[in-house]
């Protein structure tokens, strides 16, 4: 009778533990679960803010591409400008050296006729 209860008493305890142990088991497990979802959560902002720093670098390169055409579009502007006006200058230069000529050629027909 006592060898039975001690086997009773021993198969309890038995099983006690493997329902505790059991029950810490899933514990754990919901634990880990809860942290895999925690680290998803994570991956997918990383993945997110990636996104957003590309599309964000991207911008900013359209956009300084922009700045720089633009600027580029002026300066070649203001370099077309002083060229009209360098060929406008050269053109009167060339047109008072021909008068000039024309002057000093009156001047000396003046002065061969005046001897």
């Amino acid at each position: 009778l006592e060898r039975q209860n001690l086997k009773k008493k021993l198969s309890k305890t038995k099983n006690h533990f493997k329902v505790k142990t059991r029950k810490k088991l899933a514990k754990l497990k919901k634990k880990q679960k809860k942290q895999k979802a925690k680290i998803g959560k994570i991956e997918k902002e990383i993945v997110n803010y990636e996104y957003e720093t590309k599309l964000l670098k991207e911008q900013h390169e359209k956009i300084c591409g922009e700045q720089v055409a633009r600027e580029k579009r002026e300066s070649e502007k203001v370099i077309k400008n002083i060229k009209r006006k360098l060929l406008i200058a050269q053109k009167n230069a060339m047109e008072l050296e021909k008068a000039l000529n024309r002057a000093k050629k009156i001047g000396l027909l003046s002065v061969q006729a005046a001897r």
